[in-house]
């Protein structure tokens, strides 16, 4: 079904045959090649502090590719798709690994950048960044009205049981749909501990330079930290969840059937 989808995009006369051919002055398809830095991640990854590092790092500008915010899910909306590759960019978004998504990074000829997350850290993460923005607007479930006048206990079930659904599925899909357009895989533990070592692997998967000098000063906390939306930037923090919530997101993993490497990735260990 993917292929068939790649295969219908790339023989269309979109913008994709008549960029690469103000680019370079004939068909060449690898023209396209990662003009936009396509970041999905899932939500409370450290995805905006990596986003700002490839940003410095490329000299590039930060764009979105999706139609609307909040609370909707955040699909690639091409003509926002074809201004990210027009301007040269870098897209952070927390997208899914569909089969349309894919089809539209092949066809740009992107090779996109997969970011995740110890999943009980990642609760703890989602509660203090709700309290702290007073809103519950996102892509993974529609919360209650008067959740910020629930207990803390009765908030962070109802993240394990609401949201983290999302999460596993956001998983999957890259999982099955990631090889179909060479997607990098990263992690936040490494980010967090090798910000710069990480960033230059990305642009070397990609092929695209990387300016040493502006990415080691755009990782120095001193001069980005405000700008990169991390509540705390450790790992553990998982642990204080109550141990039902903790068995749940194994149960969560056990129902999708992860396999060791999966649930390392997820901190489900």
């Amino acid at each position: 079904m993917i292929n068939r989808q790649i295969r219908k995009l790339l023989l269309q006369d979109s913008l994709s045959g008549r960029l690469t051919r103000t680019l370079c002055g004939h068909k060449n398809p690898d023209a396209l090649a990662n003009r936009c830095i396509f970041l999905a991640c899932l939500p409370k990854s450290g995805s905006t502090y990596m986003a700002r590092l490839l940003e410095a790092a490329t000299h590039r500008v930060g764009l979105k590719a999706t139609c609307q915010m909040g609370h909707d899910e955040q699909n690639i909306f091409e003509p926002a798709l074809e201004r990210c590759v027009r301007k040269l960019s870098v897209v952070q978004q927390h997208t899914q690994g569909g089969d349309n998504n894919v089809a539209l990074l092949a066809k740009y000829r992107m090779q996109p950048v997969v970011l995740t997350r110890n999943l009980p850290d990642i609760v703890l993460s989602l509660l203090d960044h709700i309290h702290l923005h007073k809103h519950t607007r996102n892509p993974m479930a529609f919360a209650p009205g008067d959740f910020l006048d629930w207990s803390r206990e009765d908030q962070l079930r109802w993240i394990t049981w609401a949201y983290m659904p999302w999460y596993f599925s956001f998983y999957q899909s890259w999982k099955t749909n990631g090889d179909k357009v060479n997607a990098h895989w990263v992690e936040f533990s490494d980010m967090i501990a090798r910000p710069t070592e990480v960033v230059r692997e990305v642009l070397e998967h990609m092929n695209l330079p990387c300016d040493l000098q502006a990415l080691e000063q755009a990782s120095d906390p001193h001069n980005s930290g405000k700008f990169t939306r991390i509540n705390k930037g450790v790992e553990g923090r998982g642990a204080e969840l109550p141990p039902d919530l903790l068995r749940h997101l194994q149960q969560l993993a056990d129902v999708w059937k992860l396999n060791a490497t999966d649930r390392r990735r997820l901190g489900l260990t």
